[in-house]
């Protein structure tokens, strides 16, 4: 597959990062080919500023170019799972914003689909390319820390009651999927998987403590690894201080805490180990300022290009985008149910 086509359907707020990561492979043979969106001024835009050669309104439009290889998915949730389907069956390779899709039928549907078509479909966490946790992903792997007992994701942001953090699909569980423990910390219960493997269980109690709307802006929850390590989840998106965001991991012979942007203790037994000295994606100032979160997502948007090139499943697979849906639903069903669940 020497020159791609790729296009980007959804012109929200996430799609410099995947604008700027297409745009950042030109070298390589990867074209920004087209954008899609129903907001006729907001796809015109949005493929002005990138250098997208088309854009449409209607995005079986792209789907419909043969010079289209690969899309990444920047919509809605509850759309993931259609267009994702519509994307495989005309032998597009899909790359789809998290949640991969609402609950765990629709993630079937969705790699029934494309495993039936013969393409590739992964779903963005973008975390994994950051270098800190890709240091605690190796030593984990290396037993730095000896068995792990312990670990925990920590995340606490601002109330957002701006109308730009308020789109009115991310406010409803039948759009959205469900509130902060699905918007955002989804991310860092990635990060514990990835990292220590699948959850057995889930017990959790989430709730609108502040925010008026019927999904949740705080929870807790205690997860059960196959593993045998017993994690806690705590997220809320209302408090009234700043932003903190947490990972620590505890074993029989170390620990490691990270906090925003530092390790706070990295105290492993089997000498140290060093963060990935990863290349760093040469971007502008500009696009640089542009991006959110980092550049995880040019990162990542790279690693799945190559993957497919090489004929490669994503590194990113939708089976871990399904079982990470999977526990955040686990979540919603015993705080809905007051018992533990199983992730199935």
């Amino acid at each position: 597959m020497d020159r791609i086509g790729y296009g980007i359907i959804g012109a929200g707020w996430i799609l410099p990062n995947h604008a700027i990561g297409v745009r950042h492979l030109r070298d390589q043979g990867v074209e920004l080919t087209a954008i899609a969106d129903p907001d006729e001024r907001r796809a015109r835009r949005a493929a002005e500023e990138f250098g997208a050669r088309y854009w449409y309104t209607d995005h079986r439009e792209l789907l419909a170019r043969d010079d289209i290889q690969m899309v990444s998915l920047c919509l809605p949730h509850h759309l993931h799972k259609a267009v994702a389907i519509e994307a495989a069956r005309v032998g597009k390779h899909v790359l789809c914003e998290k949640p991969l899709a609402l609950d765990v039928d629709e993630a079937d549907a969705m790699i029934a689909a494309a495993r039936e078509a013969g393409v590739a479909l992964g779903v963005v966490f973008q975390h994994r390319y950051d270098p800190p946790f890709r240091r605690l992903h190796r030593a984990i792997g290396q037993g730095a820390f000896g068995r792990i007992l312990l670990a925990e994701a920590f995340h606490r942001c601002p109330n957002q009651t701006a109308a730009e953090f308020r789109d009115p699909w991310r406010e409803r569980a039948e759009t959205g999927g469900g509130g902060v423990m699905m918007m955002q910390t989804i991310h860092f219960v990635d990060v514990l998987l990835w990292c220590l493997g699948p959850v057995e269980s889930v017990s959790a109690r989430v709730d609108a403590l502040v925010l008026a709307r019927a999904i949740e802006d705080s929870g807790a929850a205690v997860l059960r690894f196959k593993s045998g390590a017993i994690g806690t989840v705590v997220s809320t998106e209302a408090a009234s201080t700043e932003r903190i965001s947490r990972i620590e991991v505890h074993g029989t012979s170390g620990t490691a805490v990270w906090e925003n942007t530092r390790w706070v203790r990295w105290e492993p037994a089997t000498g140290s180990v060093e963060e990935p000295q990863d290349d760093e994606p040469r971007l502008t100032e500009a696009e640089r300022a542009r991006l959110l979160f980092g550049t995880g997502h040019v990162k990542q948007i790279a690693d799945f290009v190559a993957r497919v090139r090489q004929g490669l499943p994503p590194s990113v697979t939708a089976e871990e985008g399904r079982h990470a849906t999977a526990v955040v639903r686990a979540m919603y069903e015993s705080s809905r149910t007051g018992r533990t669940v199983v992730v199935g």
